[in-house]
């Protein structure tokens, strides 16, 4: 008897992407094996360009692009992928591991073609109550996207165990950056604001505009995911986000962002040596209820488990019906391309169960 065959479709081989590649490879035959599959890479695109082949590229061409071949002009156009989603071999995967707004149509493509699809881009799930609603209406078993929230800690599982075990989630509340924890802890260790968002640029941490999570709409997104997951149709607008930069700065570059927040420096500076005095520290926090969503620079003392985060930890803690008087609390690494590939995979696995009807 063959093995079934299961076709994976990337979209954005970028960090997590590329990371993501090499688990496959890496795991490929130890699952094919406990499955019983015959699992083929069909699809790696980016934005512009992308390979494809139904029957399975070459292993050579993925090791490539792991190795940081870039995807250009000689390849095929991303006009067609409608298409080529549509037709992908079934069973099949989508994966969508880009920061792109505009994925929806693909993402709709796949659903309804038959595809699984796997997300830890937040953009899709954090635009309009609608779209969250149109790619959930295909059943919660069709598409996955743990790393979203917290990139490989089970933040999504754990709201899905609460719900389905008829608990009432009352309050959601944490650190929810693993880029803005690392730069709150090193401005606690005395760098400079613009050398912490530097740092944390090089490293990985940061969206590729910085803006981005110093905004807070990179946390905003993630509240907004729980929040609809928890029955709250709530958008954008609805949520109080405090933003770490004057709004003055949204006109600039990236580049030129980067040369003026120098600037504020001597506030954040002031700010972490008063606390301190205090045996405080700050944290950037966010709060989910029923009343409402915050997310902004919140006091913290040292001993808290908020204070005592450090680096790109984040912290999740859950308060309901049950646990009440001592919350549930999730707590570990929250950024970083590996720890998020780690996460999609685990996805992945857990659509490879339902294939093989575990």
């Amino acid at each position: 008897m063959k093995s079934k065959k299961l076709s994976i479709f990337l979209l954005g081989p970028g960090n997590v992407g590329k990371e993501l590649l090499k688990l496959i490879i890496e795991n490929k035959l130890t699952l094919e094996q406990n499955y019983d599959l015959d699992i083929r890479i069909t699809g790696i695109f980016n934005s512009k360009y992308g390979i494809n082949n139904k029957e399975g590229i070459h292993p050579d061409q993925v090791n490539n692009i792991c190795s940081g071949l870039t995807l250009t002009s000689d390849t095929i156009t991303s006009d067609n992928l409608p298409n080529l989603i549509s037709h992908n071999p079934k069973p099949s995967i989508l994966i969508d591991t880009t920061s792109s707004p505009v994925s929806f149509d693909i993402l709709l493509t796949a659903l309804k073609s038959g595809s699984f699809v796997v997300l830890s881009n937040k953009r899709p799930l954090a635009s309009s109550y609608s779209v969250f609603h149109k790619l959930h209406s295909y059943g919660l078993n069709r598409i996955f996207y743990e790393t979203t929230v917290g990139a490989g800690l089970p933040v999504i599982r754990t709201v899905n165990t609460f719900m389905e075990t008829g608990d009432e989630i009352l309050e959601i509340k944490g650190c929810f950056s693993g880029t803005l924890g690392f730069i709150f802890s090193s401005l606690e260790d005395g760098m400079p604001f613009s050398k912490c968002v530097e740092q944390a640029k090089k490293m990985g941490y940061t969206e590729s505009d910085p803006r981005e999570d110093l905004s807070g709409q990179d946390v905003a997104r993630k509240i907004i995911i729980l929040s609809r997951m928890i029955g709250m149709e709530i958008e954008m607008e609805d949520i109080e986000v405090q933003k770490l930069y004057p709004s003055s700065f949204d006109k600039y570059t990236v580049k030129e962002f980067m040369g003026v927040i120098s600037k504020l420096d001597k506030k954040y500076q002031e700010k972490f040596q008063k606390a301190n005095k205090r045996n405080n520290t700050f944290r950037y926090v966010a709060k989910v209820s029923k009343k409402g969503c915050t997310i902004k620079m919140t006091e913290a003392a040292k001993n808290s488990d908020l204070g005592n985060l450090s680096g790109p930890d984040n912290i999740i803690i859950f308060k309901t019906k049950r646990y009440f008087d001592r919350p549930l609390v999730i707590k570990g690494p929250g950024a970083g391309p590996i720890v998020t590939a780690a996460g999609v995979f685990d996805d992945i696995i857990s659509i490879i169960k339902i294939i093989h009807g575990v």
